[in-house]
């Protein structure tokens, strides 16, 4: 993100990516930890090491109000980029 978009993010887009990247950043967190702990269950004891169907982490639901929102902040986000560029071109 360059230093322009930035300061052109109103507060509610700039908390939604703030949202969004520490939903990044936990789930590094997760992964890192399911990685040890499966590595530290294959070194010690093999045959308990679960199948892969066990291990899969579903990613937590979105809620309809996040994905209003966001839906909303895109919309808005797409709309004044449009804008900039028509007045770019002209």
């Amino acid at each position: 993100m360059s230093p322009d978009q930035f300061w052109s993010m109103t507060y509610r887009e700039l908390c939604l990516a703030l949202k969004g990247h520490s939903y990044t950043v936990e789930r590094g967190i997760n992964e890192a930890w399911y990685n040890a702990h499966l590595t530290t269950i294959g070194h010690h004891n093999p045959k308990k090491f679960p199948k892969l169907s066990e291990v899969r982490n579903k990613q937590p639901a979105i809620s309809k109000e996040d994905r209003k929102e966001m839906k909303s902040m895109l919309e808005e986000l797409t709309e004044r980029r449009r804008k900039k560029l028509k007045e770019k071109n002209i």
